[in-house]
């Protein structure tokens, strides 16, 4: 039974609220992050979490790269954590997109860091050239025979911690 439910003047209600969100979204339970939606509305809950996170869900579930990029440098870490996974298989849909809005050409990588919210530029080229891209004078080359590779993702902790969200391997 969820807590905040039980104890609905728990001062950390909007903060399980929120990650009751993300997680529906992780998971792509479009249907729970809809009636997460309907019933914060009806409890008139507007805590910044909630917001932010119903913000994250409606980014990720249109495709807004950007915004979704933008929000998750903003929220506390065990929101980070819940949206793991989905950060990297956003970043992969967005590559693609990338890719074929910029064909024949180029994007630059300085750019990507940016729009995909990598921590570095070092990282953000690491994933790329796993995805199979190739980077030439601080662009990734766009190209229609480009074949993308997703990278693998790893839940080492799995067995032993219950539900993770995996690592890039």
């Amino acid at each position: 039974m969820e807590l905040y439910i039980i104890n609905p003047s728990s001062p950390n209600r909007a903060e399980f609220w929120s990650y009751r969100i993300l997680y529906a979204v992780a998971i792509d339970d479009v249907s729970s992050v809809l009636a997460e939606q309907a019933a914060a509305k009806e409890a008139k809950m507007n805590h910044e979490m909630v917001r932010s996170a119903l913000s994250m869900a409606l980014a990720a579930r249109s495709g807004n790269y950007f915004r979704f990029f933008s929000l998750l440098k903003k929220v506390p870490r065990y929101s980070k954590v819940i949206v793991e996974k989905l950060k990297w298989s956003l970043r992969f849909e967005a590559l693609q997109s990338m890719i074929k809005a910029y064909t024949p050409g180029k994007y630059p990588l300085s750019q990507l860091v940016r729009v995909l919210g990598f921590s570095s530029k070092v990282s953000a080229l690491r994933w790329i050239q796993r995805c199979g891209v190739e980077v030439r004078d601080d662009a990734i080359i766009c190209s229609h025979d480009l074949e993308l590779r997703r990278p693998r993702v790893r839940s080492q902790s799995d067995t032993d911690k219950g539900v993770t969200h995996g690592a890039l391997v």
